[in-house]
């Protein structure tokens, strides 16, 4: 709604008209239809104040007797343009047409950029949109520099890619539930010293199958910071990825396929990666035969004389057949059945 309140009945020139200020508020649909029914009725109230009516869009739907509408400035927008642009900004409305673009652009000037992305993540979780990816629309101008418009593509990329490594290291069940970032980094660095370079680095994101293009691929590498010898670090890709920790993605790892032998195994048991053994209990995270981890690794190096409690980790000499903190029988592997 437009408001201009303390309207004469006299007739007034443009430059008088130019003085008085303008009010904009949102409203409701209900509100609206009863500030019509007042428009129409000739409410008193109205007969010091012009009130137009007006859709999202800026589209005046009704008006008052003593409204009369905002006049042009040569080239620059109205303010009436800047507050239905701003409205829709707050909305969080994130396609915008060129024009659309410059008002909202000129309404935000005074914002630093930093503030403007800030505000509007903020309005979009907690108005709860369906949609809260940005980065691909031509909202994303207004959060980035003029000079970097031409990486906004990259950019949406690298946030969409960033969220299904996420989603895959969480839901990916078949053929590899194992699936690790990390780990496919580490397969595609020949030389290991912890670097790729742009082939090796495509050739390792098309090795995720996360059913994006080359080209993407490609693009989202220009964000990626090189270092002195013009490589790929591991450490610059995670970060730039907005990656979890390795040990954070190998817990997650660890729970996922753990829940995954507990309803899909017969009698609650996981199968070891390394040995093979098959029996070991859903509550045990090391396997009773080789003391390895669900996830194939190592637990600790134990000495010819020791064994390593399958149940609560604890090292026992091999001469105790049941473990000295809780009970559980030593694994087979050292002559107890």
């Amino acid at each position: 709604m437009e408001w201009i309140p303390n309207v004469p009945k006299n007739p007034l020139t443009n430059e008088e008209k130019e003085k008085f200020t303008r009010y904009i508020c949102a409203v409701s649909l209900a509100e609206g239809e009863t500030l019509r029914r007042i428009l129409h009725m000739r409410h008193p109230v109205l007969q010091g104040a012009g009130i137009a009516l007006r859709s999202l869009e800026g589209g005046i739907i009704d008006v008052s007797e003593h409204y009369w509408p905002e006049i042009p400035r040569r080239e620059d927008p109205t303010n009436i343009d800047m507050c239905i642009q701003s409205l829709k900004f707050i909305n969080c409305e994130m396609y915008y047409k060129d024009d659309e673009l410059e008002i909202l652009e000129k309404a935000l000037s005074g914002a630093p950029l930093a503030n403007r992305k800030e505000f509007f993540v903020e309005c979009l979780r907690l108005r709860r949109r369906e949609r809260n990816l940005w980065d691909d629309t031509p909202l994303a101008k207004i959060f980035t520099p003029q000079e970097e418009w031409h990486m906004i593509r990259a950019k949406a990329i690298l946030q969409q890619l960033s969220i299904a490594i996420e989603k895959t290291v969480k839901t990916r069940k078949k053929p590899n539930p194992w699936w690790n970032p990390y780990k496919i980094f580490t397969e595609h660095d020949t030389d290991e010293d912890g670097c790729l370079n742009r082939d090796e680095l495509i050739r390792m994101f098309e090795a995720m199958k996360l059913d994006f293009s080359s080209t993407d691929y490609y693009e989202v590498s220009k964000l990626i910071p090189k270092n002195k010898k013009g490589l790929y670090t591991k450490e610059d890709w995670a970060k730039t990825l907005n990656l979890r920790s390795n040990e954070e993605i190998e817990n997650i790892l660890v729970t996922k396929v753990y829940s995954q032998s507990s309803e899909n195994t017969e009698n609650q048991k996981w199968i070891c990666q390394v040995c093979s053994y098959a029996h070991n209990p859903k509550w045990q995270v090391i396997c009773q035969a080789c003391q390895h981890d669900i996830l194939g690794q190592p637990v600790v190096k134990l000495n010819e004389n020791e064994w390593q409690c399958g149940k609560c980790s604890l090292k026992n000499n091999k001469r105790e057949r049941f473990c000295n903190a809780c009970w559980n029988a030593r694994p087979s592997r050292f002559g107890f059945q």
